[in-house]
């Protein structure tokens, strides 16, 4: 269900949260309360069933006291429909209906945003494939080394105490990994695993994960949400700042 996933994929990042409500459709953008990483969903009115608004407005929930009542509805459609103080969200199923409400919060966020910057290399790749490398490299090292290489080879490896880890994607493999580089010398990016592990939940909602490299910049990691086989422009991006050594 998307807004399970959704609430699912922000829950260990970030406490309260605004959900933006307007004529496009749902829109989020906040940043954890560590300054590290800055996260941005759009979903349109297309990925949802139907949409009625009379006037944007934003609604301030917390994510982990959503998800976990979120659990109770068993249906497979919800309905959700807002009083400008309480949130009311409902389901019907073969057993009945259900509906929860919540007094929603009033929470302030400043303007964020990211600077444009030039990006030197995408990388595309199985969602689920890159969540088991998090766990993998979680084992051996807090943070991984990217290293990218002008013949669109892409080496990721993370050290520790108890030893190292490596796993190297070529062009020429039969992956779902696809890399394009705009750089004429070999470039490495340092980021933290338990980030981009928290960032690889949202693989509920997307097959395939981009990544966007530019040095000393932040990483773009982006799940594009689909309907079926539908691309509909929905998803879900994560800025993670990198480690500067």
């Amino acid at each position: 269900m998307l807004l399970k996933g959704l609430l699912r994929s922000l829950k260990d990042l970030v406490s309260d949260v605004n959900l933006y409500v307007a004529k496009d459709g749902l829109n989020v953008t906040t940043m954890d309360s560590s300054h590290v990483c800055l996260c941005k969903v759009h979903i349109p009115i297309d990925l949802f069933e139907s949409w009625s608004l009379q006037s944007a407005c934003a609604i301030g929930i917390n994510t982990a006291t959503i998800c976990n009542v979120l659990n109770c509805l068993t249906g497979q459609i919800l309905i959700l429909e807002y009083d400008g103080d309480c949130l009311y969200i409902s389901s019907n199923d073969d057993k009945g209906e259900q509906v929860l409400n919540f007094f929603t919060l009033d929470i302030e966020e400043h303007s964020l945003d990211v600077p444009d910057y030039t990006v030197q290399a995408h990388v595309h790749m199985d969602a689920s494939e890159f969540a088991e490398l998090c766990t993998n490299s979680l084992k051996f090292g807090e943070n991984g080394e990217f290293c990218i290489s002008v013949a669109n080879e892409l080496t990721i490896s993370t050290c520790g105490d108890q030893g190292s880890y490596r796993v190297i994607y070529h062009m020429e493999d039969k992956s779902r990994t696809k890399i394009e580089t705009h750089i004429t010398s070999p470039q490495t990016y340092r980021f933290s695993w338990r980030y981009l592990q928290l960032f690889s939940k949202a693989k509920t909602l997307s097959d395939t994960i981009s990544f966007e490299f530019a040095c000393d910049k932040p990483l773009k990691t982006i799940f594009r949400i689909r309907k079926e086989v539908v691309q509909l422009g929905g998803e879900i991006s994560f800025y993670l700042a990198p480690i500067i050594v």
